[in-house]
């Protein structure tokens, strides 16, 4: 053997060790940045290095024998997915291109042209062009198929990745081919602007109608954006502010997939007053080995728990008094159903439990926990759980729901938050002590692979920004007898319009109405807050604040897709 072929062969054998080393060298960086960072603590656990040793090996065995060559990007994001995927249905990596959109659903807003698609008959369709929008400007129209952007034919079969070519940055421009009534027309030069998507809608339910016998004012809360308070705040005052105004509200929730938890927060903060509890959550308490309760955390209806601007643009304290002080009074009634979820949850829960309204509908869906997004640079970013919620009476909305008070309309749930694969249980017991029962037995023989395929599509559905698409296709589908398909779906219209089905023949409203006709949702006593949250006041608050920002806890699961 020659000195050259020696060398190699030398060189070949502790190429692996050197690997091996550098992983852990890297392994050990992130440790003392975590100790930097004020998680030291988790160097202590019980093993943590073996583990590291172990898989810094199992990472160079990877990048010496997988078939084709990774880079180290690669391996770290992959890494990162596996880990994530391990653990609850809600725990999730997301590269940088996903957590950009996912950001963005969260805005309510994104850089865009201001068109929702939707696949029908295998082509890509307007199903939404916002008014006001650069599409809208530009001349595109509902109805019209998308053919192209930048010369790229779209395939409607993957719409989703699709679509990341029509958005951008704002201010650039997009080339878009446009057919309508099969007719390709001339290209389209959009300039890409923000577009904000609206969250809240509504109408007033004439009193002819009404078995009150007085107008009921119906506002829908689509999801929980950074946007809902003021979309809320104008809306109010637009309902109440005039010389004859509702004598009584319904909120619609149903299809509500969650959204921001500060949002959530500020929006029940219209309807209680400052002092009444709207969540807890509860994280890893006095019986982790750190032996504190940074984790513990509770959210009444006051600004500090809600609102880190200005004082003066809080949107609760901007909507003008008046109007404040009568939807403080009114009779409420709030719509849930077995899509509500999360932050809709929470919003439903306090109302209920502070005595605020009456809830109408189905049990909901049951994602009573806590994500917080942790960024991770060019790597994108990382979401886990942390903490479970819970209502202000101390009962766990994880894998149990929000119970309504008047059951109304068919449970045609093909999923809830118990049958999801790796589901966080609920809580043996609540708060108090109180054992928690079970809303409903999950199935042992649910099909699994169904769930976890189920799972991955509404991820990527809600990646991609279609929440309102989906609303409109889920409302419309119910309007229409035999609609078995998205291709026997009409386009919607107006996307600040209720929903077709928010009329008073349809049962869940039906049933608010003569639930309120019954002198129903009125304000009563305020729930106790639960025993061991103290109230740690404004300084806590403040510590909090960062951790509060940052516990974004968007459902990720919408039974009807």
């Amino acid at each position: 053997m020659s000195a050259t072929d020696f060398g190699a062969q030398k060189h070949s054998k502790l190429r692996p060790l050197w690997i091996t080393l550098k992983i852990v060298l890297t392994l050990f960086l992130i440790s003392a940045a975590l100790v930097l960072a004020g998680g030291g603590y988790v160097l202590h656990r019980t093993g943590i290095g073996g583990a590291m040793w172990a898989l810094a090996r199992e990472q160079g065995l990877v990048w010496t024998a997988y078939v084709d060559p990774l880079t180290a990007k690669e391996m770290r994001q992959k890494a990162l997915a596996g880990f994530a995927d391990q653990l609850d249905a809600h725990s999730q990596y997301m590269p940088p291109v996903e957590e950009r959109e996912f950001m963005e659903q969260i805005n309510g807003s994104f850089g865009g042209v201001g068109v929702a698609f939707g696949a029908r008959k295998g082509q890509a369709v307007a199903l939404i062009v916002y008014p006001d929008s650069p599409a809208a400007k530009a001349g595109i129209k509902t109805g019209d198929v998308l053919l192209s952007a930048e010369n790229h034919p779209i395939d409607a079969k993957n719409l989703i990745e699709e679509l990341r070519n029509v958005r951008g940055p704002v201010g650039t421009t997009v080339h878009l081919t446009m057919a309508r009534q099969g007719k390709e027309l001339a290209p389209f030069a959009v300039k890409r602007e923000q577009i904000d998507t609206p969250s809240v809608a509504s109408t007033v339910i004439p009193a002819d109608k009404s078995p009150t016998g007085k107008p009921v004012a119906l506002i829908q809360l689509r999801e929980f954006t950074n946007r809902t308070p003021e979309e809320l705040g104008a809306t109010l005052e637009k309902l109440f502010a005039g010389d004859t105004p509702p004598t009584s509200l319904i909120i619609d929730e149903r299809r509500n997939p969650g959204g921001v938890l500060s949002s959530s927060v500020a929006t029940a903060a219209f309807f209680l007053p400052t002092s009444a509890t709207v969540v807890s959550s509860l994280g890893r308490g006095a019986a982790d080995p750190r032996g504190d309760d940074a984790n513990t955390q509770f959210w009444k209806a006051q600004a500090a728990d809600y609102w880190s601007g200005p004082a003066d643009m809080d949107p609760v304290q901007k909507t003008h008094g008046a109007v404040k002080g009568l939807v403080d009074s009114i009779p409420i009634a709030v719509l849930i159903d077995s899509s509500s979820a999360s932050a809709a949850e929470i919003f439903a829960g306090a109302l209920k439990d502070n005595n605020r309204a009456v809830i109408v509908g189905q049990n909901s869906f049951g994602k009573g926990s806590v994500q917080q997004i942790f960024p991770l640079g060019e790597d994108g970013a990382i979401k886990f759980t942390v903490s479970r919620y819970y209502t202000p009476s101390g009962k766990s909305i994880q894998a149990l729901g929000v119970a309504p008070d008047i059951k109304a309309g068919d449970d045609d749930a093909a999923l809830r938050e118990s049958d999801l694969p790796r589901h966080l249980p609920a809580p043996k017991i609540d708060v108090h002590g109180r054992p928690v029962v079970a809303a409903r037995a999950t199935d042992p023989n649910a099909d699994a692979m169904a769930q976890a395929e189920l799972l991955m599509k509404v991820r990527s559905a809600r990646a991609s920004q279609l929440a309102n698409l989906l609303e409109a296709k889920d409302a419309t589908k119910k309007a229409i007898p035999g609609a078995k398909s998205d291709d026997d779906l009409p386009v919607p219209q107006d996307p600040f319009a209720v929903d077709s089905q928010a009329k008073p023949s349809d049962p869940f409203v039906k049933a608010a109405l003569a639930a309120l006709a019954a002198g129903k949702g009125k304000p009563g006593l305020l729930a106790p807050p639960p025993a061991g949250v103290a109230d740690k006041g404004k300084a806590a608050s403040a510590t909090n604040e960062a951790s509060k920002a940052a516990a974004i806890e968007m459902s990720l699961v919408d039974p009807k897709i």
